[in-house]
């Protein structure tokens, strides 16, 4: 069979030929935020551009889930205890009788402490590859008069006042491009998701699907749970308040970190014979990079007095002002005894 006959062959059945030296994930493009392109990869999308008439099920059917046709890695630690994969709305709807959102409104979509320290602690315990990315975001999320980089004439992004939310990387379909306060991604009903990440010199689209991995008991394997707040104690109770679970789950902890695993792509066979429960070293992937576009640079110094002097020389020194004028109340040591009122009364009488 020649060259030409495999090729119409192909054509005619659907099937896509996938160049193995070929980046998985295509460079990301404003125009490409079509719902006639949805979930496609670099091969797909190449061929249904040439070809365009093949009656096949396309990904955006909403009549059908999106099935990702890339492997999805996980974790170490997520890999010795996964049972199975379950839709985000139908755990949520079946663990906690709640709804799905992708982000929240609150005080600008900002992490809280509290998220990480009560909604995922059982998955943050676990796997130190979960705790770096939510760690990021909740630092990125406080960093002012950051920019989106690697912008050209087919890219733009713009963010607004707020600044940074990890929201801002993520598409549904009918999500408007340019970033802003019109960024409002929804909920898929097939289920297929793109995250915008920068990787080899570029932003790429990372498709990725709203399956959440469980264990034999159904908990999440990966950042996806409501958030717990406490609920207001009485007056003089010395009984902890009780925790309340929110009535919706946000989605983009686990898309993001889904995405983000597709990228450092850890070893899946690395635990074979192996009874360490502990998520691989992945030194050289970089989650800042990743979500940023910034230059990633790493400094390797063994001295720790050369180490202080690099420091100082990058970053102004902090000191406290009027350090010599500390007032004598500030100062404690063993050795102080406890001011009576007529010495407290004078430091008072002195500071007014």
């Amino acid at each position: 069979m020649s060259r030409k006959t495999l090729d119409s062959s192909a054509k005619s059945t659907g099937f896509v030929e996938v160049d193995p030296l070929e980046c998985p994930f295509r460079e990301f493009r404003d125009n490409e935020l079509q719902v006639d392109n949805w979930g496609l990869g670099p091969a797909a999308f190449r061929s249904q551009n040439q070809v365009g008439k093949t009656p096949t099920k396309t990904p955006h059917d909403t009549h059908h889930p999106w099935v990702d046709e890339q492997t999805q890695p996980l974790p170490r630690s997520v890999r010795n205890y996964l049972h199975g994969w379950i839709r985000a709305e139908q755990l949520a709807l079946d663990r906690w009788n709640a709804e799905v959102v992708i982000f929240e409104e609150n005080d600008g979509g900002r992490m809280a402490i509290g998220d990480m320290q009560l909604s995922h602690a059982q998955v943050l315990f676990r796997s130190s590859f979960c705790r770096k990315i939510l760690s990021a975001c909740f630092i990125l999320e406080r960093v002012e008069g950051l920019m989106v980089e690697q912008q050209s004439e087919a890219f733009t992004f713009v963010y607004p006042p707020e600044g940074w939310r990890p929201k801002y990387h993520i598409y549904s379909p009918g999500t408007k491009p340019g970033g802003g306060t019109q960024h409002k991604p929804g909920l898929s009903k097939t289920g297929c998701y793109l995250v915008r990440l920068f990787y080899l010199g570029a932003w790429r689209c990372v498709w990725v699907s709203d399956q959440v991995p469980v264990d034999t008991s159904g908990a999440p394997l990966l950042p996806f749970s409501p958030l717990l707040t406490h609920a207001p104690s009485k007056p003089g109770s010395k009984q902890a308040p009780q925790a309340v679970t929110a009535s919706v789950v946000y989605l983009w902890p686990l898309l993001l970190t889904k995405a983000l695993l597709k990228l450092a792509a850890p070893d899946m066979n690395s635990d074979e014979d192996s009874h360490c429960v502990e998520d691989e070293d992945l030194n050289e992937f970089d989650t800042m990079h990743t979500l940023t576009g910034g230059m990633n640079l790493r400094y390797y110094v063994p001295d720790y007095e050369d180490l202080w002097v690099r420091i100082i020389t990058e970053v102004p020194l902090f000191s406290w002002d009027d350090d010599d004028e500390t007032q004598p109340s500030t100062i404690k040591s063993k050795s102080t005894k406890k001011p009576t009122a007529k010495e407290l009364a004078a430091v008072v009488k002195q500071n007014i």
